[in-house]
């Protein structure tokens, strides 16, 4: 695992990594930038292993690099991750700050940096007694996205939530946030958001609604940029 350091938050409800690679990757989104991509994680980002504590159990998925570089120029990118592996005793706080450390490591070779690791440890049939709660953070809960406005200086309404599931819907929906959810549950989708096969199919949706931030003829990648717009 990369030698990281990081910054590790709690404020209100739900906690924040902002994880920094050893060679400090590449720049920010400006951050007179206020709408934001927020990203659910495992399932979107990397593959869904379950209850991941370990940095050697990443595995990225195919395009995520990519989708990033595309959406980074324009919008600002954080992770709101439920992690409730912390509440039921399967992994500890520190295991969870080594697996952002090393992500964050292996997107800055990929010249990407997400901002912020919004995560909730919590659950209401948790083992370790100071997670074990029903808190507002869990997503379909919408606390940690409005914690992310708060630090980061966000819109939400002019953001998009990302996610592989319903409750990431319904979390992006109680802030007003779009939303566009991936991989086999996009078949579930409800008409107030859109589905894609995955994340780079989700930035091309995500840059139609905004044609003034890419080349009309083509996005970052040289290809077309052929999706329709997200609906709130």
């Amino acid at each position: 695992m990369a030698e990281n350091t990081a910054t590790v938050l709690r404020k209100g409800h739900g906690f924040v990594h902002l994880p920094i690679a050893k060679d400090s990757g590449p720049a920010l989104t400006p951050a007179n930038i206020s709408k934001a991509v927020l990203l659910d994680r495992d399932g979107v980002l990397i593959e869904d292993v379950g209850y991941l504590g370990r940095p050697a159990g990443i595995r990225m998925l195919p395009g995520v690099p990519e989708a990033l570089r595309m959406l980074a120029p324009y919008f600002r990118l954080a992770v709101v991750t439920n992690q409730s592996g912390i509440g039921r005793g399967m992994f500890s706080e520190e295991n969870l700050l080594e697996v952002h450390q090393e992500l964050a490591q292996r997107l800055a070779e990929e010249q990407i940096t997400i901002e912020a690791y919004f995560f909730c440890p919590h659950h209401r049939h948790g083992t370790v007694k100071e997670f074990t709660m029903d808190c507002e953070c869990r997503k379909p809960k919408a606390e940690m996205l409005r914690q992310a406005s708060i630090e980061l200086g966000l819109d939400l309404k002019t953001s998009y939530m990302v996610g592989d599931n319903l409750t990431d819907l319904y979390a992006g929906r109680e802030v007003g946030a779009k939303g566009v959810i991936v991989g086999e549950n996009a078949v579930d989708c409800p008409s107030w958001a859109r589905p894609a096969t995955d994340l780079l199919e989700a930035a091309r949706i995500i840059l139609a609604d905004f044609p003034e931030s890419i080349n009309s003829d083509s996005d970052k990648t040289g290809e077309p940029a052929s999706s329709s717009p997200a609906t709130s």
